[in-house]
């Protein structure tokens, strides 16, 4: 070890420099990392909770309605209220509407899901 200028500290070693190619493999290897991660999280998660919000949901139907024997699932096509949707259609891209029945089979009522923006999420409501 050498002595500094004056003071008797050591002297400042110089610094390497590190290649911008080298930087942006390691970046770049543990951003793919990273970013694999959370699919393999969001992939291996989703069916759990797309069944908890089903569970949720028909428990928020059942309290709404006070407890039908069923409901079905009824959807709004073309501004008009149907059991079927139409050939092909995805069934979560239309707004549905539960219609509770009693144990005899008649009509208890309706249940809607309404939903607009919140402050960080959207608020659904029943």
């Amino acid at each position: 070890m050498t002595a500094g200028p004056s003071n008797g500290t050591p002297a400042a070693r110089p610094e390497r420099a590190v290649p911008a190619g080298r930087l942006i493999a390691a970046l770049g290897g543990a951003g793919a990392v990273a970013g694999a991660l959370i699919v393999i999280a969001f992939t291996i998660t989703q069916p759990a909770i797309e069944a908890h919000r089903a569970q949720r949901l028909a428990e928020a139907i059942t309290e709404v309605l006070r407890g039908p024997a069923h409901y079905d699932t009824l959807y709004l096509v073309n501004g008009a209220i149907s059991d079927r949707l139409p050939p092909g259609a995805d069934p979560k891209a239309f707004e549905r509407v539960y219609l509770g029945h009693a144990a005899d089979g008649s009509p208890l009522g309706y249940a809607v899901v309404a939903q607009a923006p919140g402050f960080a999420d959207m608020v659904r409501i029943i």
